[in-house]
This record gives structure tokens, sequence and C-alpha cells, in this order.
């Protein structure tokens, strides 16, 4: 498979979801797993608009770091022990809600999750998150692990085993 090929398979597998899978640590050091619905940026930061009711929104505020997964579906997955995945790994940034940005940001998620969001917009308990990957994986199977870098998170290399001599 040539580089090409392999950008368009990661990118529009990175197209087919709606959510993602969020992890984070709190205080204690005892990780945490959710999901929330996002949408993301021309530059690949991923946008999550969250409850302070939510246990990983104050782990989010208290250590500005995340991981975030995109898994396929067990459904559909050829074999469970492989299934096509990719993570990042993230800079988490509160977005101040007076901010134009934070607006455009909101009225993406409005568009896309439809009228809830102008519920969600009114509770004072609901704020806006930036997760901007600096570095991850993309997975497709036994010996097609690739790592993720560069500016928009698009150059992707493939890991190569390293034997002990």
């Amino acid at each position: 498979m040539d580089d090409s090929q392999l950008k368009r398979i990661f990118e529009e597998f990175l197209q087919g979801f709606s959510s993602l899978c969020i992890s984070t640590v709190d205080e204690e050091g005892w990780p945490s797993i959710s999901y929330a619905p996002f949408v993301v940026d021309e530059n690949r930061s991923y946008y999550v608009f969250l409850s302070d009711l939510a246990k990983h929104t104050s782990c989010l505020r208290e250590s500005g770091k995340a991981s975030v997964m995109f898994i396929e579906d067990e459904v559909t997955s050829k074999q469970i022990f492989a299934r096509t995945r990719v993570v990042f790994q993230c800079d988490v940034m509160e977005m101040k809600p007076s901010l134009e940005s934070t607006v455009q940001i909101l009225e993406m998620m409005q568009s896309r999750f439809g009228e809830l969001m102008s519920t969600l917009r009114s509770l004072p308990d609901f704020h806006l998150f930036r997760l901007k990957p600096l570095g991850g994986s993309f997975v497709m199977g036994f010996g097609k692990a690739y790592t993720i870098s560069g500016e928009k998170m698009d150059l992707l290399e493939h890991v190569k085993i390293k034997k002990n001599l």
C-alpha cells in the first residue's frame, strides 16, 4: 500500500465517527474513560462540550491532558484482537465562552447534533474543551501499526519491531 492509499484509509476511518472515547486520570491517579460527541476543525483539534457533572470534566481541567480513541465497531471487525483504531495523546484547553471561536465551534456542534445543543448551551454547567493532538497511533491490524505526527496529525510512519541483537 502506498502513502496516498494509507492516508485515504486513515481519513475515511476518522470521518466515520460522531463521538470519541476519552481517557483521563484523576487527582488520585485513577484512570477514567468515557465518550463524548465531537466536532473537529481543519487543524484536527477535537472539541467536546462537557458537563461539570461528568468526572472527566474536572480531570481535564486539572491535568490538561487526555487520550482519545476511535475504534472499529466489534460487529464489523474481521478480527477482535486487531480492530482498526486511532489513538491521540492530546493537550486540553477549556475554551472561554465569550470568544468568537467558541461560539463558532458551538454552532458547528449545533449543526451536527441538532436542537439538543440549544438546550445544552443554555445550561451553566456545560463547557467547551479543545483537545489538540500532539501525536498518536493508527492500527489497522497485525503488523499494520503507524505513528501519527505532523502539525495536522496527517503524517503516518510504519512502526517496525526492533530486534535485540
